[in-house]
């Protein structure tokens, strides 16, 4: 019988002896989401799969978490720090088969382990059990396209010679692409086109080319309120204040080598002054 909690109750006399046996079919299946069939998790039996994303961004002891009593104050500190930090975009599966057992294949001698073959957009990623993964970053949901379709985003996004990455504020998919977020935000439109504005700060997640010099182009429309500081990864790049209101202004800052030094992708802050608010961002682009 079902309780009204979900669970499933067996309910009988029992004696000596007795067994339950549970048969769980075991195989690689895909869970989409129910608002979403082009979104899915990845699951072996009733085990949920993570990919591996790495640890770019934490520190050893962000990496240890929870696992020493005496590091747990450390480790929220340190996890502070991911605040400033870009997000790890997850690989996209281009996929022909509806059958994940076409394309994910087990690891040779790892138990419950696994890898995409050939479907990951820009690379293809190790799967393991998400209650085993701990210490790193991962994702569980998946984009699952066909090659039509990725060929399609594809020259969708292609940018303009010279620019290595831009974001186009107002435009869900370009802000969700650079994990755009902002605390007490308002948006609006003028003359000079769609901005965002915060009281507070607005956070954007930009690609760049490791150990090559890049700049930070970013166009505002000006308000007189807007004092604030432009920050890479939370290290603080310039300082603004603009006079006028409603002005388009673009802003052009050289971001120093070892801010990108080993980095494929920078989190770009605007954060206000106390009272103040950052200025209207009109889109910033990586060039």
């Amino acid at each position: 019988d079902s309780t009204p909690f979900g669970f499933l109750a067996l309910r009988r006399t029992w004696n000596d002896g007795d067994r339950i046996v549970v048969e769980l079919p075991m195989g690689l299946r895909l869970e989409r989401l129910p608002d979403d069939e082009k979104t899915a998790a990845v699951l072996y039996g009733p085990i949920v799969l993570a990919g591996k994303l790495g640890t770019e961004g934490m520190t050893d002891t962000m990496k240890a978490g929870f696992k020493e009593p005496e590091t747990n104050l450390m480790w929220l500190r340190d996890v502070t720090s991911l605040y400033h930090s870009p997000s790890i975009e997850a690989p996209r599966f281009v996929v022909e088969s509806e059958n994940p057992a076409s394309w994910i294949r087990p690891v040779e001698g790892e138990s419950l382990t696994f890898e995409t073959h050939g479907v990951g957009r820009p690379a293809d990623v190790e799967l393991v059990p998400f209650y085993k993964l701990f210490g790193e970053r991962y994702a569980i949901y998946w984009k699952l396209l066909s090659e039509e379709e990725w060929q399609e985003r594809t020259a969708a996004s292609r940018l303009p010679d010279g620019v290595i990455d831009d974001v186009k504020i107002n435009d869900l998919l370009s802000e969700r692409r650079h994990n755009f977020q902002a605390f007490e935000f308002e948006r609006g439109t003028d003359e000079v086109g769609d901005w965002v504005q915060s009281e507070f700060w607005l956070k954007v997640d930009l690609s760049v080319t490791p150990d090559q010099p890049v700049r930070l182009v970013c166009t505002y429309s000006t308000d007189p309120e807007a004092e604030f500081d432009v920050m890479i990864d939370g290290e603080s790049l310039a300082t603004e204040h603009f006079q006028t209101t409603g002005d388009l202004v673009e802003a052009e800052y050289p971001i120093p080598s070892e801010m990108t030094k080993g980095k494929t992708r920078i989190a770009a802050m605007f954060e206000a002054h106390p009272e103040k608010a950052t200025g209207r961002l009109v889109g910033c682009s990586i060039r």
